[in-house]
């Protein structure tokens, strides 16, 4: 595409790179904000559960004479407390890179295997015309304009042509042939690294949190062996310990990702943002110039070869021997001294014997 308007140009080039950064960066930021996000849906949850515990705990306090476990069960149960806290962290991220993956997948969707890397549209003379024409009805509209209103039939006759005009512009470039080049899409391979990566966190998490429920069930067991009034009160200090713990985990970790999100930029960087340029870019004369002298040059080296190979006739006496297949017998020189000598010797006899009829002449009178 080419404008006229060569300040309309460079905005315009500037403003394309400003929207493509920033889809790049919202596309980059979209699964760690799906991911912040249902961390921040597990902290409500967490807040709940931890306010519960808390009211779970005064009231067992208030019905009991017991204050605090023993140290028996207080060991047993910081054990179960550190247990399940590191299960409840292998849930949360396990649910927070299935999240991710999901929200991967969605984008993935949207993507094809490969992307347009280049693209020349060939020249087509209909086109040229039908650019050349919008301009020119353009430049009319403009003029026009100035001296009527929107409503004057000059003005709407000429925005029928245009539009018209436009119609038939979109349908010829649609039909001009072009020459794309395709590469795999960078972005969807990129996004099917994060799947792959954010899956093989999900496996891990899924096996760490299978191997914590092992435990966690044999501290239970261990815990439900303590007197009823104790155990009582040790399964509210654990579940408000718990809680504790996993209101303290997920609010790091909502940290850590919403950080992360605001960390990530667009892949897609600006070297040199676009400038007007000082000089037009065409025609460039001397570059035409220099171009125009190899072809004259190469032009007049081939009619040169193509003349000598069409002059068929022959010239020397080896040459006619080759063609013919005979000897040269004789060969009778042309001097071309002897033939221009003749005329003059001519004019010289002319002139003698002019000389002698007037001597006759004379002598007989």
């Amino acid at each position: 595409m080419q404008l006229a308007d060569k300040h309309l140009a460079r905005d315009l080039a500037n403003a394309l790179v400003d929207v493509l950064m920033a889809h790049n960066r919202d596309m980059n930021q979209a699964a760690t904000r799906t991911a912040r996000e249902y961390l921040a849906r597990q902290l409500e949850t967490s807040a709940v559960q931890l306010r519960e515990a808390e009211e779970r705990m005064l009231a067992v306090k208030a019905g009991s004479k017991i204050t605090e476990p023993s140290a028996e069960a207080m060991a047993q149960i910081n054990r179960l407390v550190d247990l399940q806290a590191q299960q409840a962290e292998a849930e949360v991220t396990m649910g927070q890179a299935q999240a991710r993956v999901a929200k991967l997948r969605e984008q993935l969707a949207g993507m094809s295997d490969t992307v347009v890397s280049s693209e020349t549209l060939v020249e087509d003379a209909v086109v040229s015309g039908l650019r050349k024409q919008l301009a020119d009805l353009e430049f009319q509209l403009a003029s026009v304009q100035k001296r009527y209103t929107a409503q004057h039939p000059e003005v709407v006759k000429l925005e029928v042509e245009i539009a018209k005009v436009k119609e038939d512009l979109n349908n010829a470039v649609a039909r001009v042939v072009g020459v794309q080049t395709s590469t795999p899409n960078p972005q969807r391979t990129e996004v099917l690294r994060q799947i792959a990566e954010a899956e093989v966190q999900i496996e891990a998490a899924r096996a760490q949190r299978d191997g914590l429920a092992r435990l966690v069930a044999q501290e239970q067991a261990n815990l439900a062996k303590l007197p009823a009034k104790e155990l009582d009160l040790a399964r509210v200090t654990r579940d408000l310990e718990l809680a504790q713990e996993i209101n303290l985990m997920l609010r790091t970790k909502y940290e850590e990702m919403r950080v992360t999100e605001q960390m990530q930029i667009s892949d897609i960087f600006r070297i040199d943002p676009a400038v007007t340029p000082k000089t037009p870019v065409k025609p460039r004369k001397m570059l035409n110039t220099a171009i125009a002298a190899v072809l004259g040059m190469f032009v007049g080296v081939g009619a040169a070869f193509i003349m000598e190979f069409a002059d068929t006739s022959l010239k020397s006496s080896e040459e006619i021997e080759q063609a013919l297949g005979l000897p040269i017998l004789a060969t009778i020189p042309l001097h071309v001294g002897v033939e221009a000598e003749q005329p003059r010797r001519h004019h010289r006899r002319h002139k003698s014997s002019t000389g002698s009829d007037s001597e006759g002449r004379k002598q007989g009178a």
